[in-house]
């Protein structure tokens, strides 16, 4: 249930993301549309590449095993790095190419299902929350009846009795 509900959250993070640079390229149309000069998106996304960023290259050891990880880490590193960059200038082109859709509404469903998200996944401990809570209100209750009644006892006697 925990693995369904981290992909779950990972998969919503994704959609944000990817509807996040969408909106960057409709703010680039609007900007354009408001300054009168026109973008070409087009030579804009071609000259961020992932090569012009960094590619990552790493080395944790001389060791066969430690080259093997160090190979692993760095393609997977890489793909990740590749995937966002080209992922944001899809978006981007995309936003750009139609200002026409509104973006903002599928920004927002994500922002609740992301909410939801993290309330079903913070779900297992609302229970015993509420019992802690319980156990404290039912002692509040039970600690000011005692003084109620030690009030109650002093008032009709005069004095408080001693025990000891």
């Amino acid at each position: 249930m925990e693995m369904l509900i981290n992909m779950k959250l990972f998969g919503l993070l994704i959609l944000l993301f990817l509807a996040s640079t969408i909106l960057i390229g409709g703010a680039i149309y609007q900007s354009d549309l408001d300054s009168g000069n026109y973008t070409n998106i087009r030579n804009l996304t071609s000259n961020v590449t992932w090569e012009n960023i960094g590619p990552t290259e790493i080395n944790i050891g001389n060791s066969s095993f430690a080259q093997f990880a160090s190979g692993i880490i760095t393609r997977g590193l890489n793909f990740v790095g590749y995937s966002a960059v080209e992922s944001i200038k899809l978006g981007a082109e995309f936003g750009y190419d139609h200002p026409e859709y509104n973006w903002e509404v599928l920004v927002g469903l994500i922002k609740i299902a992301l909410i939801a998200t993290i309330v079903a996944a913070a779900s297992p401990l609302l229970l015993p929350l509420l019992a802690i809570i319980t156990i404290i209100f039912m002692g509040a209750i039970s600690l000011v009846k005692l003084i109620i009644k030690k009030c109650k006892g002093v008032k009709k006697n005069g004095k408080q009795k001693r025990t000891s």
